[in-house]
């Protein structure tokens, strides 16, 4: 899956991934510091932009069609359903 990004210049840049291998995660900049965040409570407890302010509506906004577009890991992938 190629990598989705939420920027807002200057200021802050999310980028989401999803490896190969291993779980997926935000990628998070902003001004002198880089960290990455494993989920969504986590990124926007690091972020710290309030759900009422332009920035804070449209991240979120942005997160949740990341989090609706992306596959949803099953218990055995590749395996076909039982159809008994």
């Amino acid at each position: 899956m190629r990598a989705s990004e939420f920027r807002r210049d200057g200021a802050l840049t999310v980028q989401y991934r999803r490896p190969r291998e291993g779980p997926p995660s935000y990628l998070v900049w902003e001004p002198g510091k880089t960290f990455i965040c494993m989920d969504r409570s986590s990124l926007l407890k690091a972020v710290k932009w309030p759900k009422y302010t332009a920035t804070g509506i449209k991240l979120r906004e942005w997160l949740d069609e990341v989090e609706n577009n992306t596959p949803q890991e099953t218990d055995a992938p590749g395996e076909p359903e039982s159809i008994f």
